[in-house]
C-alpha cells in the first residue's frame, strides 16, 4: 500500500513528467469511474464529512446575526420612536409656533451652550442643535418672571456705532425665574434660564430676514407672558427713546465712558 501523496508524486514524477495538471485530470477521470461518482464528487466538493453540517452552521450563524442586527434595529426605531413622542408632547403642551420664531440659534448662559429657540402661543422650546431629543420646554404658566437687559460691553459696543453704521446691534439677554422648583436638564436643578437673543440688524439696514428688537419683545410677551404677567425691561440712556416707554420697564444710568 502506499499513502495518497506518495501516488501522486510517482504518478507526476514518472508517468505524466512533472505535468501536476495532468496528474490532477487523471486523478479526476479515476474518480469519475467510481461507483456513486456523483454523490462522492458532491460530498468532496463539500469540503469533507461535515459539508453539510457546516453549511447548516454558517446558515444558521448568518441568521443569528440578522436576528441580533433586526433587534438592534427594533431598539433604535424604539428609541427614535420615543423621542419624536416626547417632542411631539412638548409642541402639544406648547401649543402652536409663532410664524418667524422657529428654531433660531441663541447662546445660552445658563444652562451653557448654543440652542435653537422657538416660540410658541403658550411658551418657549430650546432644544440641542446636534440632540433632537435633548430639549428643554417652558410654559406660561412654570415663569414666575422675566427680565429684559443688556450686557455692559455691549453698551459700549452701542455707543461706538456710528450714525447709519450697517454693523448689527448685541441681541439683549433674557433671564427667566421659573415658578416652584424650575425644571431638571442634564440631571441639574435649575430655576433660571438665562440666553441672549440674535444679533439685530441696523436700522439703517433695510431686510425682511432678521428680526428687530420690538418684534423680539412682543414675541416673547407673547410666548411667556400674560395680562398679569410683563417682561421687566431694563434700560440705558443710550437705548432707543421708542423702548423706555414700554411698560413694566426702567432706566438706569449707564457708565459707558472711555474707561468701560
Amino acid at each position: 500500500t502506499c499513502q495518497p501523496d506518495e501516488l501522486a508524486s510517482w504518478l507526476n514524477a514518472h508517468r505524466f513528467h512533472n505535468n501536476a495538471m495532468d496528474v490532477a485530470s487523471f486523478l479526476l477521470t479515476c474518480t469519475a469511474a467510481l461507483p456513486n461518482a456523483e454523490e462522492i464528487s458532491a460530498h468532496l466538493m463539500g469540503g469533507g464529512g461535515g459539508g453539510e453540517a457546516t453549511r447548516d452552521d454558517t446558515s444558521a450563524s448568518a441568521d443569528g446575526n440578522n436576528g441580533e442586527l433586526k433587534q438592534e434595529e427594533s431598539k433604535e426605531d424604539t428609541t427614535n420612536t420615543n423621542n419624536g413622542d416626547e417632542t411631539t408632547t412638548a409642541n402639544d403642551e406648547l401649543g402652536e409656533t409663532i410664524t418667524s420664531f422657529t428654531s433660531l440659534e441663541v447662546s445660552c448662559i445658563n444652562p451653557r451652550g448654543k440652542f435653537l429657540l422657538s416660540l410658541h402661543n403658550n411658551g418657549i422650546m430650546l432644544q440641542n442643535p446636534k440632540k433632537a431629543e435633548e430639549h428643554i420646554t417652558i410654559t406660561k404658566e412654570a415663569v414666575e418672571h422675566a427680565v429684559w437687559f443688556r450686557k455692559p460691553e455691549d453698551y459700549k459696543s452701542l455707543k461706538q456705532l456710528k450714525e447709519g453704521s450697517k454693523k448689527p446691534i448685541p441681541g439683549h439677554m433674557i433671564l427667566m425665574c421659573l415658578e416652584d422648583n424650575g425644571i431638571t436638564f442634564r440631571k441639574k436643578a435649575t430655576k433660571q434660564i438665562c440666553f441672549q437673543l440674535p444679533s439685530y440688524a441696523a436700522p439703517s439696514v433695510e431686510t425682511d430676514e432678521d428680526i428687530n428688537e420690538e418684534e423680539w419683545y412682543n414675541g416673547l410677551n407673547s410666548a411667556l407672558l400674560s395680562e398679569q404677567k410683563t417682561i421687566t425691561r431694563v434700560l440705558a440712556n443710550v437705548d432707543a427713546q421708542s423702548s423706555k416707554t414700554k411698560k413694566g420697564g426702567y432706566v438706569f444710568q449707564a457708565g459707558v465712558g472711555s474707561s468701560g
